[in-house]
């Protein structure tokens, strides 16, 4: 995953190269279409490589540059969900939430300790870990 994204920029780069060749009618289109090719590889490049989540024997963390450190122990857990309308799990308690994606490696493994350490279910009862997630045991 990591390579992808990462090839993600010069690639963008090469988008916004062809959208400068564009005809002067079509110009502000493939300004429109280009810019969303740059935002998405900063959003991915951002995601991927600057946001960290962990968990230890006494609870759950993360870290990115925009929000620095964030940590819940286990007892402070009351809610956890995937969200389909951003594809990311949200794990709250404490007035803190950790949001963490299913692309992250390790997600799975995740989803099972938060629900041994914490007996939660999954969006409230239901069993289902996120999408392409086959293993419904940790629910």
């Amino acid at each position: 995953m990591r390579w992808g994204v990462a090839l993600s920029l010069p690639f963008s780069a090469f988008v916004v190269w062809v959208a400068a060749q564009a005809k002067p009618s079509e110009q502000t289109m493939a300004a429109i279409v280009s810019g969303c090719f740059v935002l998405g590889s900063l959003y991915l490049i951002y995601c991927v490589f600057f946001f960290r989540v962990w968990w230890t024997p006494d609870g759950l963390n993360s870290w990115h540059p925009l929000g620095g450190t964030r940590s819940l122990r286990w007892e402070q857990i009351e809610a956890w969900a995937y969200l389909p309308s951003v594809q990311a799990f949200r794990v709250s308690g404490g007035g803190l939430r950790i949001w963490y994606s299913p692309m992250q490696a390790g997600h799975a493994a995740l989803n099972k300790t938060i629900h041994r350490k914490t007996g939660l279910s999954l969006n409230g009862g239901e069993a289902h870990n996120g999408p392409d997630d086959g293993d419904k045991s940790a629910v």
